[in-house]
C-alpha cells in the first residue's frame, strides 16, 4: 500500500474518532456546567489537548511518508 493513502486513512479514522469525542465532550461539558464551572475549565483543557494529539499524529505520520 502506498505510504501517502496510508496515512490519509489515518487521518480520516483520527478524524472520526475526534469527531465522536466532540460529540461526547460536549455533552459530557454540559452536564459538567449543570455541575459546576470548573467542569468547563476541564473541558478546555482537554480539547486543547486533543488538537495537539491530531497535529502530533499528522506530523509524525508525514514525517514517515517523507523518510521512505
Amino acid at each position: 500500500c502506498g505510504k501517502e493513502i496510508c496515512c490519509l486513512k489515518e487521518i480520516q479514522v483520527i478524524d472520526i474518532y475526534s469527531k465522536i469525542y466532540i460529540k461526547f465532550s460536549s455533552f459530557q461539558s454540559f452536564i459538567n456546567n449543570l455541575v459546576s464551572t470548573i467542569g468547563r475549565r476541564r473541558f478546555r483543557l482537554e480539547r486543547r489537548r486533543r488538537t495537539t494529539f491530531t497535529k502530533f499524529t499528522i506530523w509524525s505520520c508525514w514525517l514517515s511518508v517523507t523518510a521512505n
